[in-house]
C-alpha cells in the first residue's frame, strides 16, 4: 500500500518553539566545554551546529564515550526546547482536512521529524491530526535523525513500505535532502516566497504553495480516484 509521509513543523504545524533560543543554549553549552573557534551562529541549522560541534570533538581527541555524553546533552536541550511551548502548537491550513482526505482515500500517513516523540505526538493531538498518524519517526539519534536517509528508510521499514511507493511532503532543503538520498518523491510545500526560492535553488522540482495542492498529486502518482 502506497504511503504519504510528512515533515511536522512547518509542514503540518507551525512551529512553537523558541528556534533561535534552542540554537543559543547549543552554542552555549559547547562555549561551556572549552570548545572554541566552531564558526558557528544562530544563522546555522541545527544540523550544522552538533555537525560542528561533533567534527570539533573528533578532531581534537575526544573519546567515543565522551562524545556520546555530548551528543545525549545536546539532545536533552533540544528536547527541553520542544516541550516547553508545545502546548502553543497551531495546525497549519489545511492540514488537518488534507490528512481526512487522505486517509479517506485508504493510504497509510507517517510522520518523520528531527523533533523529539513527545513533543512530536503531543502537537499532533493538540492539532487533532493525531488521529490521522499510523507511524512516526522522530529524533532519537541526533546523527541518525533528518537529513540523513536512515530516518525515512527506518520509518519506511516501520510501515512495511519501499521507498518507491513513497510521497514525502515538507517544507525545507533538509527534508529534500533525505528524500533525494533515500530515493523517495519529494513535494515541497510552503506559503513563504524566501523558503521556495530555496528549495528551488536546491534543486526542488516541484514546490507548492498550500497543503491541499498535494491531493491531487498524490491520486495521481498512485493511480487513485
Amino acid at each position: 500500500m502506497p504511503v504519504v509521509i510528512f515533515d511536522l513543523d512547518g509542514t503540518l504545524i507551525e512551529s512553537p518553539t523558541d528556534i533561535r533560543g534552542m540554537k543559543k543554549s547549543l552554542i552555549d553549552y559547547a562555549a561551556n566545554l572549552g570548545l572554541k573557534n566552531l564558526s558557528i551562529s544562530t544563522e546555522d541549522t541545527t544540523v550544522d551546529i552538533v555537525k560542528r560541534i561533533r567534527d570539533y570533538l573528533i578532531r581534537n581527541g575526544a573519546t567515543k564515550q565522551f562524545i556520546g555524553k555530548v551528543m545525549e546533552e545536546l539532545n536533552k536541550i533540544m528536547d527541553e526546547f520542544e516541550i516547553e511551548n508545545v502546548e502553543s502548537a497551531k495546525a497549519i491550513n489545511g492540514a488537518r482536512e488534507t490528512l481526512k482526505e487522505i486517509k479517506a482515500l485508504g493510504l497509510k500517513i507517517g510522520v518523520l521529524t528531527r523533533s523529539c516523540e513527545t513533543y512530536c505526538k503531543r502537537a499532533l493531538k493538540i492539532t487533532g491530526m493525531l488521529q490521522f498518524i499510523d507511524a512516526i519517526e522522530a529524533r532519537e539519534d541526533l546523527l541518525a535523525a533528518k537529513p540523513n536517509p536512515t530516518s525515512l528508510l527506518n520509518l519506511c521499514l516501520k510501515m512495511s513500505v519501499k521507498p518507491k511507493d513513497v510521497i514525502f511532503i515538507g517544507d525545507h532543503p533538509l527534508d529534500m535532502e533525505c528524500a533525494s538520498n533515500a530515493e523517495v518523491y519529494f513535494i515541497g510545500v510552503t506559503n513563504k516566497p524566501e523558503r521556495q526560492k530555496l528549495l528551488k535553488k536546491k534543486g526542488g522540482k516541484l514546490i507548492l504553495k498550500e497543503l491541499r495542492e498535494v491531493l491531487p498529486i498524490i491520486k495521481g502518482r498512485f493511480g487513485l480516484h
